[in-house]
C-alpha cells in the first residue's frame, strides 16, 4: 500500500500538468480529470490483478473461497492486497484532490460496502 500511495502521490504533478482540472457537463461533480486519468490504470489493471490472483490461489473455486474465507481468514496475497489498496486508492482523494460532495458520497457507499464484505460472517467475496 505504501508503495502505491508513493506512486500516486509521485505521478500527481505529471497528470496534473498533462490532464488538466476542468470536468464540465455531467461528471462536473466528480473527480478532476487528472485524478481520473490517474485512478484508471487500478481500476482497470491492479484491482482485476489482484482479485484473479486471489481467484488463481483458491484454484477458481470461487464457492470454496467464500467458505474459507467466512471466518475472517483472508489468506491468499491477492486478498490481502485487494482488502488494503482499495480503500486506499478511494481515502487518497481527500489527500490529493478536492473531494466533491458527489464523489464523497459515493467513496463512502464504497467504503461502507467493502467493510461489510470483508468484516461479516459471509465472508469475501459475496
Amino acid at each position: 500500500v505504501a508503495a502505491y500511495v508513493g506512486l500516486v502521490l509521485g505521478l500527481r504533478a505529471e497528470f496534473e500538468r498533462h490532464f488538466g482540472e476542468q470536468v464540465e457537463g455531467y461528471f462536473a461533480n466528480g473527480a478532476p480529470r487528472w485524478r481520473c486519468a490517474l485512478g484508471l490504470p487500478t481500476q482497470v489493471g491492479t484491482l482485476p490483478l489482484l482479485l484473479g490472483c486471489a481467484v488463481v490461489a483458491h484454484r477458481f473455486d470461487v464457492q470454496r473461497w467464500g467458505e474459507r474465507t467466512s471466518h475472517g481468514k483472508l489468506r491468499s496475497v491477492g486478498e490481502r492486497a485487494f482488502v488494503a489498496v482499495f480503500p486506499a486508492f478511494l481515502l487518497l482523494d481527500w489527500q490529493i484532490c478536492d473531494v466533491r460532495v458527489l464523489l464523497a458520497a459515493h467513496h463512502v457507499v464504497c467504503l461502507a460496502g467493502h467493510a461489510c464484505a470483508v468484516l461479516l460472517s459471509a465472508g469475501f467475496p459475496w
